[in-house]
C-alpha cells in the first residue's frame, strides 16, 4: 500500500518532469469562457476559491452580461492562484491543473502552456472570426493540512496589569488548528491591540513561523516588546477652517488626563468627533514615548472643517409610501458650537411635510444630545388624514453600559380631515373632524442597545420601554398616556446565518375628561414593518367596507431567519404576528393573526433593498367584519408583496 505522502511526492516528480519530455499543448489564444467547474475541493469554501480567480462567469440571474473573453496566460495564472488560496488556507501541497474542452478546435494563434497545467479537447475548426467557446474544470489535488505543532511566546520586559495567558488567548490560535497566514498576522494586531488598549500604546510585536512540510506542522513564536507603560498627557487641539468650541471637542474625547492609555478611547473620541458632522478630517495622535513605565504621552487632535453649508437631495421607492422624495438644506456649527440646523422637505403617498430641526451634541454636557424641532405635515394613511402643526423638544442622555434615557416635550395642533371607516366607531369621532385639536404631551423612554449595526444588525439586543402623557394641567386638550414595550434580539446560530426576533406592546388611554381616541391617534398594525402579508395599517379589526378601525392595544411579534445566498444578496424566512385590542390594555388573543413569508436582501450603503412576499395564514372574513352575507368569504387577498429599504426591524 503506497502512503498518500508517496503519492503526492510522485505526482510532484512527474509535473516537473512531463514538461521537458512531452510537447506542450496548445489553448486558445483567446476565448469565451462559458462554464468553469472545479474537482477535489473539500477543505476550503469552493465560493471564495472561486472568487479570487480571473475565470469567472456571470452568475445565472445576471441575464444582460455576457461570458468574459480570455486566454491560456489567465489560466495559468489561475492555476498559480489556486496554489496560493490553498497555501494562504494551511495546504502547502496542493497542486492544481486544469482541463480545457472547446466547442471547435483553437485557432492557428495561440500560447503554450506546460502539460501539467492543463489539457485540452474539442472538436472542429470555430466559424472564421468567431471565438471558440470553453468550459474550464480545474483539478486540484489539495494534499494533507499544516497544522500548529506549538505556540511561544517571550516577552522583552516587564507587563504590569497584563498576563501573558490573556495574550496568548488573544492570539485566537489553537494548537492542532490548521494554519493561515492570515490568523497568524491577525494575531499579532490583537496582541498590539490588547496592550494598547491596557497601557502600552508602543508595544512592537514581532515572531517567526516555521512550517516543516516533511510533517506538515508549524512551530509559531510571537516576541513581544511592551515598552513603557504610560498615562494619557496633555490634548492639544488644532484646527482648520471654522472653529468649533474647544469645550464642544473635549466633551466628544472619552479619555481624560492622567488616565492610564486606552487606544479603545482614543478611537471612540474619533469616532465622536465625526460624528458631530462638522469634521471632514479628525486625526488623534500619540506623542513621543515617556522615558519610563507610569509616564505621559502627549495627544495632539487635528481637525479639519466641512463646508459650513450643503445640500442633500434623496429619492426612493417604497411599496407603502410610494415614490419619495426628499430635500434638505444643512447649516453646520451654528454659533461654533458644533450644532446642525437643517430644513427639510418631504413628499410621499402617505406623508408630505416641511420641518425644521436643531440638534446639539454634548449639550451642557458630554453625555447630553439637544433635538428640537418644528413644522407643518399632512399625514394620511389609509386609516385617516390628518393635517398637523407641530414643534417638540427631547433631551437624550447616555447613561453608559449603552443604556439611553430620553425626555421629552411635544406640541401639535391636528385637523383630522377625514377617516376611512363610513361608520365611525363612535358618535364622538365626529367631534375630531375638520376641528383643530391641540395636544401637549410630555414624553420619557429608556433604552439599552446592543446592536452591532444599526442598519443591518447581526448580533446583540434593544430593549426600550417608553411612556407618553399628555395631561390637561399642560394645555393638551386630548388627555391620553401612551406607554409602550418593545424587546429585539439578534442570535447568529451558524456563520452567518442569523436569528432575528422582537415582540412589541403599546397601549393608549384616555384619561381626565377626554373620553375617546380619535383615528388619528389609534393603533394601527399591518405593513412591511410589521405583521407582513397585510397592507399597511389593515390589520382588523375593520368596518363591513374592509377599512380599518385601528385600536387602543397592540401587540406584534416576529421570528425571522436570515441567511446569505450570494455575496450581497441574502434572503429570510418570516411569521409574524399581530393583535389589536379596541380598548386599553386588553387584548384576545384567540383573535391573533399570523402571516409567514420569504423575501430577498440585497445590502448597499444605505441598507438593504428589501423584497418580501407575506401570505395570511388566518385571513378575515366576512363574519370577522360583520358581513353574513357572505362570512367565509376572505376579506382582500391573501398576500403581499413590498419593497423598501432596511430590514424589517
Amino acid at each position: 500500500m503506497i502512503s498518500r505522502e508517496i503519492k503526492i511526492f510522485l505526482l510532484w516528480v512527474t509535473l516537473l518532469v512531463l514538461p521537458a519530455a512531452v510537447a506542450a499543448e496548445v489553448v486558445p489564444d483567446q476565448f469565451e469562457l462559458v462554464q468553469v467547474t472545479f474537482t477535489g475541493v473539500e477543505s476550503v469554501p469552493k465560493s471564495e476559491l472561486a472568487r479570487a480567480l480571473t475565470a469567472q462567469t456571470p452568475p445565472f440571474w445576471k441575464v444582460w452580461q455576457s461570458s468574459p473573453v480570455l486566454s491560456a496566460q489567465d489560466l495559468e495564472d489561475d492555476r498559480l492562484r489556486i496554489q496560493q488560496f490553498y497555501r494562504d488556507n494551511g495546504f502547502y501541497q496542493t497542486v492544481a491543473g486544469f482541463t480545457v474542452t472547446v466547442s471547435g478546435p483553437a485557432p492557428v494563434r495561440g500560447i503554450s502552456v506546460p502539460p501539467q497545467s492543463q489539457k485540452i479537447t474539442g472538436p472542429g475548426e470555430p466559424p472564421s472570426g468567431a471565438l471558440p467557446r470553453v468550459s474550464l474544470t480545474f483539478e486540484i489535488t489539495e494534499g494533507p493540512p499544516v497544522l500548529i505543532e506549538s505556540i511561544d511566546m517571550t516577552v522583552n520586559g516587564t507587563l504590569k496589569g497584563v498576563d501573558r495567558t490573556l495574550l496568548l488567548a488573544d492570539t485566537r490560535l489553537e494548537i492542532g488548528r490548521v494554519f493561515k497566514a492570515a490568523e497568524y498576522e491577525e494575531a499579532k494586531k490583537n496582541i498590539n491591540r490588547t496592550l494598547a488598549n491596557r497601557g502600552y500604546p508602543f508595544a512592537e510585536i514581532t515572531g517567526r513561523a516555521v512550517i516543516d512540510p516533511k510533517v506538515n506542522q508549524a512551530q509559531l513564536s510571537f516576541h513581544v516588546t511592551p515598552g513603557p507603560l504610560s498615562v494619557f498627557g496633555p490634548t492639544t487641539i488644532s484646527q482648520e477652517g471654522t472653529a468649533v468650541s474647544e469645550t464642544v471637542i473635549r466633551r466628544a474625547l472619552t479619555y481624560e488626563q492622567g488616565e492610564l492609555y486606552d487606544a479603545s478611547k482614543v478611537e471612540a473620541s474619533r469616532r465622536n468627533l465625526f460624528r458631530l458632522d462638522v469634521f471632514r478630517i479628525a486625526i488623534i495622535q500619540t506623542g513621543t514615548p515617556p522615558a519610563e513605565d507610569g509616564g505621559s504621552v502627549p495627544m495632539r487632535v487635528q481637525l479639519t472643517a466641512r463646508d459650513r453649508q450643503s445640500v442633500r437631495l434623496g429619492i426612493g421607492y417604497g411599496t407603502e409610501d410610494k415614490l419619495r422624495l426628499q430635500a434638505g438644506w444643512i447649516y453646520r456649527n451654528l454659533g461654533g458650537q458644533g450644532g446642525l440646523v437643517t430644513v427639510s422637505a418631504r413628499s410621499s403617498a402617505i406623508l408630505k411635510n416641511i420641518q425644521v430641526a436643531y440638534d446639539q451634541p454634548y449639550f451642557l454636557d458630554a453625555r447630553n444630545h439637544l433635538t428640537a424641532r418644528a413644522g407643518n405635515e399632512l399625514d394620511e394613511p389609509p386609516a385617516y388624514k390628518n393635517r398637523r402643526i407641530f414643534t417638540d423638544v427631547a433631551l437624550n442622555r447616555n447613561l453608559g453600559s449603552n443604556w439611553i434615557i430620553r425626555l421629552g416635550y411635544g406640541l401639535s395642533f391636528n385637523t383630522e380631515e377625514s377617516v376611512a371607516a363610513d361608520d365611525p366607531v363612535s358618535i364622538e369621532e365626529r367631534q375630531f373632524l375638520d376641528e383643530d385639536t391641540r395636544i401637549s404631551a410630555v414624553g420619557l423612554e429608556v433604552a439599552r442597545d446592543r446592536r452591532d449595526d444599526l442598519l443591518n444588525p447581526k448580533s446583540g439586543s434593544l430593549l426600550a420601554a417608553k411612556i407618553g402623557v399628555a395631561p390637561e394641567f399642560l394645555g393638551s386638550e386630548l388627555a391620553y398616556f401612551q406607554p409602550a414595550v418593545g424587546v429585539r434580539k439578534f442570535l447568529p446560530v451558524f456563520k452567518d446565518i442569523i436569528l432575528a426576533g422582537r415582540v412589541n406592546l403599546e397601549t393608549i388611554q384616555e384619561m381626565q375628561g377626554s373620553t375617546f381616541i380619535p383615528a388619528f391617534k389609534r393603533l394601527y398594525l399591518g405593513g412591511s414593518d410589521t405583521v407582513r402579508g397585510y397592507g399597511f395599517q389593515e390589520l382588523p379589526p375593520l368596518d363591513r367596507n374592509g377599512e380599518p378601525l385601528g385600536g387602543q392595544t397592540a401587540f406584534n411579534a416576529s421570528v425571522e431567519l436570515r441567511f446569505p445566498i450570494y455575496n450581497a444578496l441574502s434572503g429570510v424566512t418570516f411569521v409574524d404576528s399581530g393583535l389589536l385590542g379596541p380598548d386599553p390594555f386588553q387584548l384576545e388573543f384567540s383573535d391573533m393573526r399570523y402571516t409567514c413569508g420569504v423575501g430577498l436582501r440585497y445590502d448597499t450603503v444605505i441598507g438593504p433593498i428589501r423584497l418580501d412576499f407575506g401570505y395570511k395564514l388566518n385571513p378575515p372574513t366576512g363574519k370577522d367584519i360583520g358581513d353574513f352575507t357572505r362570512p367565509d368569504d376572505i376579506v382582500g387577498d391573501r398576500w403581499r408583496f413590498y419593497v423598501n429599504i432596511g430590514q424589517a426591524f
